[in-house]
């Protein structure tokens, strides 16, 4: 066998397992394409509604703490040196809270999270007695003093009792939602990595 030849077999067989390698690179990442296609649909899903629904479930109860806050302070001041805001405060935060519920509802029924929606529910029916009762108190407290506004005291705790369980138990359960969801898609990447 002349030297030509030789280099000639050890150039094909060269081609020949460059082509292999190739053909396995190709048909390894063609077999990836619908992972990756699933990913990129699980992240938008995850910055287009897990994300938002975190966020407003977060706004929800910080809403529901401000309105706490807003008519502890006026019973406190007794709305007396310029400090009688605290009602248009509350107001506001009461509105926020209604938007803000009204985007965690509508992502919830998009997510199709119907144990979520119970607790949404609980919430909503929490919140009403929970900020007719602050108003009252502290009105009591404006008008009448700690003599007034005391006795209303262990009923306004008792309705911030009864709308910090369900609201706490959405923040879980969202978060755990969201969590499981961002975990999955965590998965789904170290797969496609293992792969590689």
């Amino acid at each position: 066998m002349t030297v030509k030849t030789k280099l000639s077999a050890v150039l094909a067989l060269l081609l020949i397992i460059l082509a292999g390698t190739s053909g396995i690179t190709f048909f390894r990442l063609n077999a990836q394409a619908p992972q990756l296609h699933q990913m990129d649909v699980d992240a938008t899903h995850v910055s287009g509604s897990w994300i938002p629904l975190l966020l407003s479930a977060v706004a929800v109860k910080s809403d529901v703490d401000q309105v706490w806050q807003w008519l502890t302070d006026i019973s406190a001041t007794r709305g007396l040196d310029g400090l009688n805001d605290g009602f248009d405060e509350a107001e506001a935060n009461a509105v926020k809270f209604a938007a803000d519920m009204a985007k965690v509802r509508e992502l919830a029924g998009t997510l199709e999270l119907e144990e979520l929606i119970e607790t949404l529910d609980k919430v909503e029916a929490a919140f009403g007695p929970f900020y007719a009762t602050g108003k009252r108190m502290a009105k009591a407290y404006i008008a009448d003093g700690p003599a007034g506004g005391n006795k209303l005291m262990a009923e306004f705790d008792a309705a911030a009792a009864a709308i910090s369980a369900p609201l706490d138990e959405m923040v879980i359960q969202v978060q755990g939602l969201t969590d499981g969801t961002l975990s999955d898609l965590k998965d789904q990447a170290g797969e496609i990595q293992s792969s590689n």
